[in-house]
């Protein structure tokens, strides 16, 4: 669901409870959870942008809490319009193939597509080679490579721009490309640890012991909250290239021995 779903939802059940509190001044969240049929902790999450409620669990609750039919139609409209969006989003990714995925390979690749959607990008090669240090040679065979996979685009004076198409790779594949992307963005992230300022970037780990079956569902959570970090980033000014990394890895065998 769209921000604006969830934001609507939440105007609605505050508004629900509000009019029950001037009915009876006495009543409180802890009853309105009672009426909604979840506990009180899940609707204080709800209410304070700390839950995502699916379309499904959202028309429960405005059913429970008797909602005009037209408000929900209204949440109905707003949440399929974003599934439209959604589907027609993906309908424009880019499937690279193994062969293609040497790109990947170098992480200026991926940076100059980011510069390109930048405020004021100037659209030549000089700035991208000026700002990300790369040689100058290398920024026009990579714009060529770029441009034939649908990722860049040059009008009729040269000038470079992202198509705004996404890419997409196959997972849990061993491929050796994805595993020199992923060993280049390492070596950058050290780069920036020894020489970025604090306040320019973040570092945050966690060690812990886990069921190593339940691996498949976090790794879907992760691609999930990358979406929505992403999706968050972007809709704010965009001025300067930055790389999110996480990494999930095993610090002991099977059997639990280091």
């Amino acid at each position: 669901m769209s921000d604006l779903f969830q934001t609507e939802l939440r105007t609605v059940l505050n508004e629900a409870f509000a009019k029950r509190k001037a009915k009876n001044p006495r009543f409180s969240l802890r009853g309105f959870a009672k009426l909604l049929g979840i506990q009180p902790s899940a609707l204080s999450e709800i209410l304070n942008d700390k839950r995502h409620v699916s379309l499904a669990y959202a028309q429960a609750l405005l059913e429970r809490v008797g909602t005009e039919t037209k408000t929900k139609d209204r949440l109905l409209k707003i949440a399929k319009a974003q599934e439209t969006a959604i589907s027609q989003k993906n309908s424009e990714r880019v499937q690279l193939l193994d062969c293609q995925y040497h790109i990947l390979s170098d992480w200026s690749y991926l940076a100059a597509i980011a510069l390109a959607e930048t405020e004021n990008f100037s659209g030549t090669e000089q700035e991208i080679s000026q700002r990300l240090g790369i040689a100058a040679a290398s920024v026009t065979e990579m714009v060529s490579r770029l441009v034939r996979l649908g990722l860049m685009q040059q009008d009729g004076e040269g000038r470079i721009s992202a198509t705004g198409k996404q890419y997409t790779t196959t997972d849990d594949v061993p491929n050796e490309w994805l595993r020199l992307f992923y060993e280049a963005s390492l070596k950058r992230t050290l780069q920036s640890l020894k020489t970025d300022p604090v306040t320019e970037r973040d570092f945050i780990s966690a060690t812990f012991a886990m069921e190593p079956e339940i691996l498949p569902h976090l790794k879907v959570l992760i691609r999930e909250f990358v979406e929505k970090f992403s999706s968050l980033a972007e809709a704010s000014s965009a001025k300067r290239i930055y790389r999110l990394g996480i990494q999930l890895i095993p610090l002991s065998d099977c059997r639990g021995t280091m």
